[in-house]
């Protein structure tokens, strides 16, 4: 049985708008399988589209009032691992 390394990276950025760049640039980088944004502060009228990144699916828990707020990013490979 192979064993693997499961690499998981943590931000809380404060407010992800205008920060969308920066984080491609560290999933491009550090090739996290897991990616967790806190305090994205977005709500539902935001779509995925302005975070996505093409090698990684999002699950987004969003908080109301500005406050908050969760940007998970799971890179497909690790799904594929999972799936098997």
């Amino acid at each position: 049985m192979a064993t693997t390394k499961l690499k998981i990276g943590h931000l809380n950025v404060n407010s992800i708008y205008g920060k969308a760049n920066e984080v491609t640039e560290v999933l491009n980088q550090c090739m996290f399988d897991i990616f967790i944004i806190s305090e994205s502060k977005i709500d539902g009228s935001v779509p995925n589209m302005l975070f996505a990144h093409p090698q990684y699916r999002i699950i987004r828990r969003d908080r109301k009032k500005g406050a908050g707020g969760l940007l998970l990013y799971i890179n497909d490979q690790l799904l594929l691992l999972i799936a098997e």
